[in-house]
């Protein structure tokens, strides 16, 4: 069978047959002269799908394309899927163009393993960390695409149009209130300080033989303990500067933060000494009567909903979140109970003053 790659000059690293239950093995091409065109091979334009990934807001950096990598795989009349070609496309790319043999009859289908801003894989790239959260940034989102297409449906248009996911989902705050259940409350001081994702898990292992799945390394999470002044928190936490909330006056501003989502529900009511893993949460960070406190809120199953079964490119909106009592006193703390308290009133008899008569002189 005849590979068709895309002319490069320096060494091209690809990955190995993906036959039912392999994982992509890193394999090193020698180096190649750049291949002639020939009149038998046709160029087909690459289009990926930006509204399939683009979640609703003003951010354009979430769909934004700095690398573009593919592996193409052909399927035969007998089902046997075989590794073809690599190409891959740098941040300065303006066409992504590929190349198929219009005449070939040993092709069914072809199918692409599509990846969106991922670190080139190089020899020494582990399995476990190809999708590491230290990857993503304000500017790159790794996404991921796993389409097929009949050799027919390609020479139809001459063009391939992907679908790709991003492997982060996103948590967008608009409003927070206050509407104190106890008047008590009201009398004291509510600031907001920040908010960031907590448990949000550290990296991916990415099961190629199961399509467009990905499989959770719960052995590696990120963020346990909250903000920590790095480059990959800072999409997971925003500051806010201590500014007063009322039930008069709400806070409104658009916070957005993204993290690889745990779909676990269980909840991590356990110290950061010792941790253990449990479902992600939203914190609000916040000073109540000049001491912190924090208001947790589990993103799986949240509000009676289903627990989501595939948690990437997730978008959590809250519109206006609505606090009623004090928060917690640590931020994997369930938020404490207000007990009722019944008071009764009983009116006092009257006490002797003066009983008897008086003659004014």
């Amino acid at each position: 069978m005849k590979r068709i790659l895309l002319p490069l000059a320096a060494s091209a690293l690809i990955a190995a047959s993906c036959d039912s239950g392999k994982i992509f093995q890193q394999q090193e091409i020698p180096n190649e002269e750049p291949r002639k065109e020939e009149t038998s091979l046709i160029p087909v334009s690459l289009k990926i799908n930006g509204n399939e990934t683009k979640a609703l807001s003003a951010n354009t950096n979430e769909s934004k394309i700095n690398s573009l990598q593919v592996f193409i795989f052909t399927k035969n009349t007998e089902g046997i899927e075989t590794y073809d070609s690599y190409y891959s496309f740098g941040s300065d790319s303006e066409d992504y163009i590929i190349y198929i043999d219009p005449n070939r009859t040993d092709v069914v289908e072809y199918r692409f393993a599509t990846y969106v801003n991922r670190p080139q894989i190089s020899e020494d790239a582990q399995e476990e960390d190809w999708a590491l959260f230290s990857y993503e940034s304000e500017t790159n989102f790794q996404m991921f695409g796993n389409d097929s297409f009949s050799q027919a449906k390609i020479l139809e248009t001459n063009s391939v149009n992907l679908k790709v996911t991003r492997l982060c989902s996103k948590v967008e705050v608009r409003e927070i209130a206050v509407d104190w259940t106890n008047s008590v409350n009201s009398r004291k001081t509510l600031k907001l300080m920040g908010m960031y994702l907590m448990d949000v898990q550290g990296a991916f292992k990415n099961q190629h033989e199961v399509s467009e799945t990905v499989k959770t390394d719960h052995s590696l999470w990120f963020n346990r303990s909250g903000y920590n002044s790095t480059d990959q928190d800072a999409l997971l936490y925003d500051k806010i500067n201590e500014i007063e909330v009322t039930e008069s006056e709400s806070y409104k501003d658009d916070h957005y933060l993204y993290g690889f989502i745990s779909d676990l529900t269980t909840y991590n009511d356990k110290p950061l000494a010792e941790w253990t893993e449990g479902g992600t949460r939203l914190v609000i960070e916040a000073e109540f009567d000049g001491k912190l406190c924090y208001y947790p809120i589990p993103l799986n199953g949240i509000g009676g909903t289903e627990k989501l079964t595939d948690i990437r490119n997730k978008e959590f909106i809250f519109s206006k979140i609505t606090i009623t009592k004090p928060g917690a006193e640590h931020p994997y703390s369930p938020l404490p109970t207000e007990s009722p308290v019944t008071v009764s009133l009983q009116v006092q008899p009257w006490q002797p003053g003066y009983s008897g008569d008086y003659t004014v002189e």
